[in-house]
């Protein structure tokens, strides 16, 4: 087996800040998240992909941006045990949300 590298020049990368913490919960109504995302997908695609979650105890901000349209944003309710927070996801990740139709809120943890 050959290795072949290269040298790459500059800093190594911050990469504690990629690995998950300790976990957190958050609880929000699963369709109005799913709402939310949905209406920023496209412009999220338009660009990187990414919606970006940032939240405080009681709200969380979902926003997208793109070139063309700039950065679009929508607020909804939240109850965040563990204080405020964020993330970036992929415009397809919340697709679905398990628990099926109506106004149920989805019990989950994430990291931080």
């Amino acid at each position: 087996m050959i290795f072949i590298t290269r040298l790459i020049a500059g800093n190594f990368p911050e990469y504690k800040q990629l690995i998950p913490t300790p976990r957190l919960k958050l609880q929000v109504l699963a369709p109005v998240l799913e709402r939310a995302v949905r209406r920023l997908g496209d412009i999220a695609k338009d660009s990187s992909g990414i919606v970006r979650l940032k939240w405080t105890e009681t709200q969380m901000s979902v926003s997208a941006k793109s070139d063309e349209v700039g950065e679009v944003e929508a607020t909804i309710p939240v109850s965040a045990e563990d204080g405020p927070g964020r993330i970036g996801i992929d415009v397809k990740v919340p697709a679905r949300v398990p628990g099926g139709q109506g106004e149920r809120r989805h019990h989950g943890r994430i990291n931080r």
